[in-house]
């Protein structure tokens, strides 16, 4: 027993209706599920996350915009001034880079960490190896890595794989993603391991973990429980004990893979949900909060909200700033060309280091409106 609020499937019925006036491709099913990317090297089954770029990694990168010698090619679309440290476009069935600012930056992931926390369990549970349903009996140290979402989860508390999964994506807490993580590795040590093995088999190469749910390094000793990080501060990332850390480019190529799995898709585009499987050890009730997403553009009473976008991650730490992953598909008329018919276009988006939500010059959900619009528009 639980309560969703979902948008599902990505196509609605009004661009299913399009769709089935469109001339479809062949072998297209017009009426079947969302159009998802191909099998390529980025898929759950794959060991390759690469993505392919045809611009340089520079701040004032974009598109090409330059018409041609007989003006006969209008100009593209400008790649955004945005106002985070570093941004990227990716088409997704591709991995194509269509714009990026200082891609390949190593910045603080924040609780897009919990990408990979999510996928490792998600992939745990295609294997077989535990289910949705599976129980887990929270253990001692799940306050190891404190967040502001956490849901207050204590010692002997008992919850589903499938709670864990929809309140460390969903509402980001911390402490559900530890308790997922111990579970699915059999302790936290082991799970950060999985967790950098598996960057590694996706060719993130610009990517490491040093913790489940992306703390910041230098705050995991707060309390005196994790003494091998008291020297972390800032961006330095050298040391191995502070070396949490990924960039646009990897966090692109991450969700790429994650987004192919329906689970995943499914709960990043989760407007709230309410658990019913948490059983609180120190009361015996059963807490029912109704958690709200933290990614503005899929909530369609926010004024952030983007239409077309189902997903995906966001991450907020002192040291990474406000960061976003972000991914939005959409139909567009080919109208003034020799098709006239319709091309489905399908991005995603990362911007880190953005300024705190709502500041007057832009914050992380105006930049990746600004990145998704860019991304949808380039042809």
């Amino acid at each position: 027993m639980f309560n969703i609020t979902l948008k599902w499937p990505l196509v609605t019925p009004a661009v299913a209706a399009v769709l089935l006036i469109a001339s479809a491709p062949a072998g297209a099913s017009p009426s079947g599920p969302p159009i998802a990317a191909p099998q390529t090297a980025s898929s759950p089954n794959a060991t390759s996350a690469t993505m392919t770029s045809h611009v340089p990694d520079r701040a004032d990168t974009d598109t090409d915009t330059d018409s041609d010698v007989d003006g006969g090619t209008p100009p593209g679309p400008v790649f955004p001034q945005v106002v985070g440290d570093a941004a990227i476009v990716v088409d997704r069935d591709s991995g194509e880079v269509l714009g990026a600012k200082n891609a390949d930056l190593r910045w603080a992931p924040a609780s897009t960490t919990k990408m990979m926390t999510a996928l490792l369990a998600i992939e745990a549970i295609n294997a077989g190896e535990i289910s949705l349903n599976s129980r887990v009996v929270v253990q001692a140290d799940v306050d190891i890595e404190p967040g502001s979402g956490d849901v207050g989860l204590a010692a002997g508390d008992n919850v589903s794989v499938r709670d864990l999964l929809y309140m460390s994506l969903v509402t980001s807490a911390n402490d559900a993603a530890v308790a997922l993580g111990t579970y699915v590795g059999g302790s936290r040590d082991a799970f950060i391991a999985m967790m950098n093995t598996r960057a590694r088999e996706l060719r993130l190469d610009n990517t490491s973990y040093v913790d489940i749910a992306g703390r910041d390094p230098e705050d995991l000793n707060n309390d005196g429980r994790l003494p091998a990080h008291e020297n972390c501060h800032g961006n330095d990332f050298l040391e191995p004990a502070c070396a949490h850390y990924s960039t646009v480019r990897d966090l692109a190529a991450l969700a790429r893979v994650a987004l192919d799995d329906p689970l995943f898709a499914q709960i990043v585009n989760t407007d709230s949900w309410t658990p019913f499987s948490w059983l609180d050890q120190s009361s015996g009730l059963w807490p029912h909060p109704t958690l709200t997403n933290t990614n503005n553009l899929i909530r369609d009473g926010s004024a952030d909200y983007f239409d077309g976008a189902y997903g995906v991650k966001t991450g907020t730490t002192d040291r990474a700033g406000s960061n976003l992953v972000s991914a939005a598909e959409r139909l567009v008329c080919d109208c003034d060309t020799d098709n006239d018919g319709y091309t489905h276009r399908d991005v995603i988006a990362v911007v880190v280091g953005s300024a705190a939500n709502g500041t007057s010059s832009g914050d992380r959900f105006s930049d990746s409106r600004a990145l998704l619009e860019f991304g949808l528009s380039s042809g």
